[in-house]
């Protein structure tokens, strides 16, 4: 994280050891009732200590300052968050945060031994739908996509019955008429 002073950088926040804040790039930095959450190409939420950050001086070596995350949430393995927004209820600590592969999360960030797991609320395919067909005696319809996935939909009842990912994306997709389906 580098903190500038008009068109200089002033400060770079590591962790300890020179470690990074996050293990990749960070996609969102948000100031919330005084404290600084980073998320990033890592799957994790951290929180920052808005303090300590704004009044960083670098030390006498450089220009390097390290400090330690307040608290931090691994959302998941593939994971790879892209933004989020709090649940602005009354005086909640939900979250819910997008994830390039295609998943938005619930998150309970109260960091709490009661906190909720990460929960993930919905799952989309992550690239480009390039392909999609419609079950013609049923509400079913699937689609396939660059990221690999191939999704059975009932779109009666709003749910994914099914899904699969594969090694290579997907760049059509139909449904078997009723003709070809009943032949033994």
């Amino acid at each position: 994280m580098l903190l500038w002073d008009g068109g200089l950088i002033q400060t770079e926040i590591c962790r300890r050891k020179n470690k990074p804040c996050h293990n990749g790039a960070i996609q969102q930095i948000t100031l919330d009732e005084g404290d600084i959450y980073t998320i990033g190409d890592d799957g994790s939420v951290r929180v920052w200590d808005f303090e300590t950050v704004d009044t960083a001086e670098p030390s006498e070596e450089g220009v390097k300052l390290e400090i330690e995350p307040l608290n931090e949430l691994k959302v998941g393995h593939n994971v790879s968050l892209r933004s989020m927004v709090k649940d602005f209820t009354d005086e909640s600590t939900l979250w819910y945060a997008q994830d390039s592969n295609g998943a938005i999360w619930l998150l309970d960030l109260s960091f709490m031994a009661s906190s909720e797991n990460p929960k993930q609320l919905f799952n989309y395919h992550a690239g480009v739908i390039n392909g999609i067909g419609c079950c013609p005696i049923n509400h079913l319809f699937a689609t396939t996509a660059d990221d690999g996935s191939v999704k059975v939909y009932n779109y009666a009842n709003c749910e994914i019955l099914t899904q699969k990912r594969f090694t290579k994306g997907g760049t059509s997709l139909k449904w078997l008429p009723l003709e070809v389906r009943f032949l033994n």
